[in-house]
């Protein structure tokens, strides 16, 4: 595992500078139009490990034997994989039909004790301008109930301003977005 996170810190640094450096037109196009088929699977790879980091984030909120001001800091962590506080998420504790904007659904597992999450593989389809979707499976065992999901979740590719110091660059992000 921590091969892969080390592969995948390697590559995305090199294709951030890539990606800055060769596509720096307005994402108009589409993503497809803007990245070559390797670097829009290394963006895809990298959603993929904030997804999985998601449910790792989530199953800590859950667990009891947590201090509050270490939730406080997992919660920020997860509000940092979005955009923002108020995309939908479905309600995946209770009933899973019901949607929740994202920072009810991390109150809501916080406050719901001992709660496991184990996913199924992830895949990504339906490249659009700035998004795509993937789709996954996820076992909730709540109460010694088990409930599986299929839920499909946004995933976008956002080109940001930086500033350091005095320069700035364009850097190319991805942030996990609504599930369905």
């Amino acid at each position: 595992m921590n091969k892969i996170i080390l592969l995948i810190i390697l590559l995305s640094g090199g294709l951030f500078a890539t990606a800055q450096q060769a596509h720096t037109t307005k994402n108009t196009r589409g993503l497809k139009a803007n990245f070559s088929a390797p670097v829009l699977a290394a963006y895809q790879e990298n959603a993929k490990t904030k997804i999985e980091d998601f449910y790792q984030y989530l199953q800590l909120l859950s667990d009891v034997s947590v201090s509050k001001e270490l939730k406080n800091e997992i919660s920020a962590n997860v509000f940092s994989l979005f955009k923002n506080k108020e995309v939908l998420m479905q309600d995946i504790v209770s009933n899973g039909k019901n949607s929740l904007s994202l920072a009810l659904f991390v109150l809501e597992i916080a406050n719901t004790p001992s709660l496991k999450f184990e996913l199924g593989e992830i895949t990504s389809q339906q490249v659009g301008p700035d998004s795509w979707q993937t789709t996954y499976t996820v076992a909730v065992l709540n109460d010694g109930k088990r409930k599986t999901l299929n839920l499909a979740q946004r995933v976008y590719l956002t080109k940001d301003v930086k500033t350091f110091g005095g320069n700035s660059k364009e850097v190319w992000q991805t942030f996990l977005g609504e599930i369905e």
